[in-house]
């Protein structure tokens, strides 16, 4: 359930606004998914390294990075869905197999919202990530420039896209998060 939820959560934050600020709604999201964790499985939150339940959340804030969602802004959004699937995903037993129905549909937020970061950079709706034998992609979309972003790596080699076309190759390995791509192709993404 864990893994669900922050790969919803991920989706969605970068998307919403309104009375909740985007940081404070990441910041309850991995409170929320930690609290479950040690619920529900203590032993695979010690697997996964966490010492606490409070140190699953600073780490997993951190992983998240809810400090770069002060920077954004959006319209066309209400963040009231996002605190009610938090809810009643609280409240969900340790024996459930599917995610509330509150939390259905929030992976995919409606594409009239438009965002913004403060600090002029690109804000995307969605990312992804992809390895395979010798290679990788990495890729942004729904970005508030209106245009797509990728790595895409085959060995050291790696090329840079925006809208499929290359604007930089350079010798290394994709990194997944937007301060990698921010240096390794001169992208300027949140």
């Amino acid at each position: 359930m864990r893994a669900r939820l922050v790969a919803a959560t991920l989706a969605v934050l970068a998307t919403a606004c309104g009375g909740t600020t985007l940081a404070s709604l990441c910041e309850r999201t991995a409170k929320v998914n930690c609290q479950k964790l040690y619920e529900c499985a203590p032993s695979a939150a010690a697997q996964q390294g966490f010492t606490s339940e409070a140190d699953c959340v600073t780490k997993t804030q951190a992983q998240i990075n809810c400090a770069a969602y002060d920077t954004i802004s959006c319209t066309g959004l209400d963040l009231g869905p996002y605190n009610t699937c938090l809810d009643d995903l609280s409240k969900t037993a340790c024996t459930a197999t599917t995610q509330p129905a509150s939390c259905m549909g929030l992976q995919n937020p409606t594409q009239s919202a438009t965002c913004t970061s403060t600090d002029g950079r690109v804000v995307c709706t969605s990312a992804s990530a992809e390895a395979g034998s010798g290679g990788c992609t990495v890729s942004r979309s729904g970005c508030s420039d209106k245009k797509a972003y990728a790595v895409t790596c085959a060995g050291s080699s790696c090329t840079c896209t925006v809208d499929g076309r290359t604007t930089k190759t350079y010798s290394g390995t994709c990194g997944s998060d937007s301060a990698s791509l921010n240096a390794n192709c001169g992208f300027n993404l949140r």
